[in-house]
């Protein structure tokens, strides 16, 4: 399961030397040009941005981003910092640099992103999370805020881990096929008889994605709207 392979770890040195074929069943094309093993990948391009889209689709024009690990990563879910804020604004998003936080996988730093987005004169009606386990924290803080998912902010998350769809709202997410992933790696590997030769490439397969929209997001701006202007 290991990716991001720069070149000189210890482990990828010695999968390499053993001269027996690797599958990465859930790796990037730098992995796939850096180690020259079969790499299975998810267009998290496409994946990320789909579910980003579907929150555009329910009027939501206010999104707030926490995106991991840190600012050091030059490329999070396929997008250059200035990319992704292309890709919000070609979408009729808020694109705002103070809606898009950057943290590492720790309670205390996605608490402090949610606060400050909350905090914002301006605050976002929905919280686009880099993946289901920093949805987890961000369901954490908001209760502690007293803020009412999806009511009052929608919740989406990335990879579809089983756990999210237990969560009190369940959690929209987009399904990345992780079961199907593992069946097809191990199909490849079986199969390296016919790929793992001199003068052969290894494969490169590309995953599919779905966006997976549950409870956490089952609420259209215009309604809510509608309900604040009847009831206020």
């Amino acid at each position: 399961m290991t990716n991001g392979v720069i070149g000189n770890e210890r482990d990828f040195q010695i999968a390499k030397a053993s001269g027996l074929p690797v599958v990465m069943p859930h790796a990037s094309r730098f992995d796939y040009k850096i180690t020259g093993f079969a790499v299975m990948n998810t267009d998290e391009k496409a994946g990320f941005g789909s579910a980003v889209k579907s929150l555009a689709t329910k009027g939501h024009r206010q999104i707030g981003t926490i995106l991991l690990p840190g600012a050091y990563r030059k490329v999070i879910r396929g997008f250059t910092y200035e990319e992704y804020r292309g890709f919000l604004e070609e979408n009729g998003l808020d694109n705002a640099r103070e809606l898009i936080k950057n943290c590492n996988y720790e309670y205390d730093e996605v608490a402090g992103a949610v606060i400050e987005l909350m905090r914002l004169q301006d605050p976002p009606t929905a919280i686009m999370c880099y993946s289901d386990f920093v949805a987890l924290h961000v369901y954490r803080i908001l209760r502690e805020m007293d803020i009412c998912i999806p009511r009052q902010v929608a919740v989406m998350g990335y990879c579809n881990y089983p756990g999210g769809e237990l969560l009190s709202p369940s959690l929209s997410t987009v399904d990345l096929f992780f079961e199907q992933i593992g069946r097809d790696a191990l199909d490849l590997l079986m199969d390296s008889g016919k790929w793992w030769k001199s003068g052969i490439t290894p494969p490169y397969v590309t995953t599919q994605f779905k966006v997976i929209e549950r409870e956490s997001t089952n609420v259209k701006m215009l309604e809510k709207e509608l309900v604040e202007t009847i009831l206020f």
